[in-house]
Order: C-alpha cells, then structure tokens, then sequence
C-alpha cells in the first residue's frame, strides 16, 4: 500500500498548566481525531527529574482505555522543566472520528503539569512495575486535564487498506481520481466496520468460544487472544462468518479477544473457565 502524508500535526493538550501532580500511577487522557492519520510520538510536560518514563496509546471502548494500539520504548527522564517527546516504537493508525487514550507511568513521577477540566482523565491502579501492558485494566476517572499530547500526520492519500507508509520524498502527482477513488473506499470500509456485528459465545467458555460475524469478513480479518500481561496467546485469520477458536489448553482467567478489519479495532473481554 502507500500513503502520502501532510505536515506533522498536534492534538491533545499543549497548554502549560500550573497545577502540579507527583502521583505514581499509570493514567492517560482522551483525543479524538478529526481526520485520519498516523501517531508518531506522544509529548507531556513534566518538572525534569531522575528515572524512566514510558508511554503508549490505548484503544477507546464505550470511553475506557482498552487495548494497547503502541507505545514507546523506556526513556530516561529530562533532567530539566519542559517537553518531552518520545517517539512510539511502532506509529499508531488512526481513523477520522476515532478516540484513542495517551497513557503515561514514570518509574519516579518528577511532577506533572494539570488543571481542573473535562474530558477527564483515566487512572489506573497499578504503577512503574506494571509499565505499559496490553490491557490498560480497570481505571478510576476524575476531571483533570494533563499537558498531553501527541504528533502525527495525517494522510492525504492511500492506494490500500493497509498502514504501510512510503518515505516522505515519494510524491504523486495527477492522482485527483485516484485519491477519490480510495476515499470512498477508507469512507465504505469505516462504514462497514461500524456497521458490523460482532458476538462471542459462549462466555464464560470452558473449551471452545465462536466469533459470529453479521457479514463475511474480509480476506485480511485478524482475530488474537491475549492474555492480561499483553502476550498474544493465538491468532488465525478469519475465512467465515462464525469461526470457532479452540481455548481449552488456556489457563483459566481473563483474555482480550482482539478483531482487527481494514485497521479498525474491536476488543472483548473473554472469561476461560
């Protein structure tokens, strides 16, 4: 596939607040994307400090964190007040109206900058020791705004469904058909995503769960199972409208079943018996 992408762009909160919060757990802030692009780092404003800061990006469901779309790898701490950026290890894809959550944990918290507002932050529970997982777990929310945002690009043209990204020296030009052609093509892949069903039963399962599609899926439609540490524990591709996943050799607890279509994510939670 192959993408061209615009000037690099902002979005969250890049306001110094005053207030400042030295709280040790793991937290992200809601954003929403007007247009489609792709995230290529996240930056938050902290007091300068010692230790190790790691962050990531995680899936919105019903407006919870859930599952993990990136992250970026441990960094050392700025030792000075202001900006830090992190590039994620892996750029993150993201659909025009889509909401995803900027998590962050510091392995020693230097103090961070926030104010009193809405649309509230996530908190979860757990801190340093649990770093970024693959399930952001369950969180407590309350109206506070962190100066915290995250770079991107959006995308200007696309000739395939898939993330993959040419260089930024590629240029095209006398694409106007083409563009129009693949924007209705990402608009009628949305549309069906959203327009998808999706049911897993039974569950609680004992030995094997089925994935009941409303519509057949597409050629490239990933179905994994994860376990609560973010290990993937099995995938297939789908070929059917109910595919049957054999769990029986899983231990007993909580999975994540994760379906991914045309780079849109859909997570549900799955009790093994």
């Amino acid at each position: 596939s192959y993408s061209i992408l615009k000037n690099s762009e902002s979005n969250g909160i890049s306001e110094v607040y005053t207030s400042v919060s030295t709280a040790p757990n793991r937290r992200a802030m809601p954003v929403t994307f007007n247009e489609a692009g792709i995230i290529e780092s996240i930056s938050i404003y902290h007091n300068g400090g010692k230790g190790n800061i790691l962050m990531g990006v995680y899936d919105d469901q019903s407006g919870l964190p859930t599952a993990q779309l990136g992250k970026t790898a441990t960094t050392v701490i700025n030792p000075t007040t202001g900006w830090q950026t992190v590039a994620l290890t892996n750029p993150v894809l993201v659909n025009e109206g889509q909401t995803v959550w900027l998590s962050w944990v510091f392995e020693k918290n230097p103090g961070i900058r926030y104010s009193i507002g809405k649309p509230g932050r996530a908190q979860s529970t757990s801190t340093w020791s649990s770093g970024m997982p693959f399930s952001f777990g369950e969180s407590g929310f309350a109206n506070y705004q962190f100066s915290i945002y995250c770079t991107f690009r959006t995308v200007s043209k696309t000739l395939a469904l898939k993330s993959e990204v040419i260089s930024d020296e590629v240029i095209l030009n006398g694409f106007a058909e083409v563009e129009e052609l693949v924007s209705t093509r990402i608009k009628n892949s949305n549309d069906f995503f959203n327009n998808l069903k999706i049911d897993m039963y039974p569950n609680p399962a004992s030995n094997k769960v089925t994935i009941r599609f409303s519509e057949l899926p597409s050629d490239e439609t990933k179905i994994s199972i994860f376990d609560m540490t973010g290990r993937e524990v099995q995938s297939r591709i789908a070929q059917n409208t109910n595919e049957t996943l054999d769990i029986q050799e899983l231990k007993q607890g909580i999975y994540l079943v994760r379906t991914e279509i045309f780079n849109n994510v859909r997570t549900q939670k799955l009790i093994k018996k």
